[in-house]
């Protein structure tokens, strides 16, 4: 039975985590063969206390019906510089530990994060990859105004590197036809190695917030009513 390893920066229960990815996943997961498979592995990225967020538990609990194995790793907070440059070297060996253990045919990375964090296995493993593209990432970095030279030619480089992982791509994924076309066009990926899947969100499951609960967040944060918030 071939194994498949989805990697998502994204919690699944963010609210883009409810509405566009774990929907997404659980078309899938239903319409699989359970006797083939692929058998499957989800890695997550969540926020703190994310165990007691509603929902976490019906998701789990659809995971463990379909024997889909759900890693939850810690999204990076709020800190200083070399905090988060800690976070950053822990969860590659974490997510690089998962793949050599697993060894899975196909690894799927949802956008170009978990892709750079799982580098060395796409080098060490024979496993194909997925690169599911939600945008260029570093190309949009680069438009904004970067004063410093040193992170400026880091983002020239993240923009290199980041043409250079859908090269060696076996499959791409992008969300429009113009995406599609230029990535062809500019010699990235062949025609039958790209399909376009559009962004779309169950808005069911985004959890509305009443009023009041608004007016104690506002007041939590010190901000008076009927001040404007940009």
């Amino acid at each position: 039975m071939a194994s498949l390893v989805y990697l998502t920066y994204d919690g699944l229960l963010d609210p883009l985590g409810r509405s566009q990815i774990f929907p997404y996943l659980k078309y899938v997961i239903n319409n699989l063969d359970r006797e083939i498979g692929p058998r499957l592995t989800i890695v997550s990225f969540e926020k703190k206390g994310y165990q007691f967020e509603a929902g976490y538990q019906s998701i789990k609990n659809f995971f463990d019906e379909h024997c889909v194995v759900w890693c939850e790793l810690q999204f990076c907070g709020s800190g200083s510089f070399p905090r988060k440059i800690l976070f950053w070297i822990e969860s590659a060996i974490r997510v690089n530990s998962l793949l050599l253990k697993a060894k899975p045919d196909w690894i799927h990375s949802r956008g170009v994060v978990p892709l750079i964090l799982s580098y060395p296995s796409l080098v060490w493993l024979p496993s194909k990859f997925i690169f599911d593209i939600r945008g260029f990432f570093f190309l949009e970095l680069l438009q904004k105004r970067i004063a410093s030279i040193l992170l400026r030619s880091l983002v020239f480089f993240g923009d290199y590197f980041e043409r250079m992982l859908i090269k060696k791509a076996d499959y791409v994924i992008v969300l429009t036809d113009n995406l599609c076309r230029k990535l062809v066009v500019d010699k990235l990926i062949s025609a039958d190695k790209v399909s376009v899947i559009p962004c779309a969100a169950d808005f069911k499951r985004f959890f509305v917030v009443d009023r009041e609960a608004k007016l104690n967040q506002r007041r939590r944060l010190g901000i008076q009513d009927g001040q404007l918030v940009i």
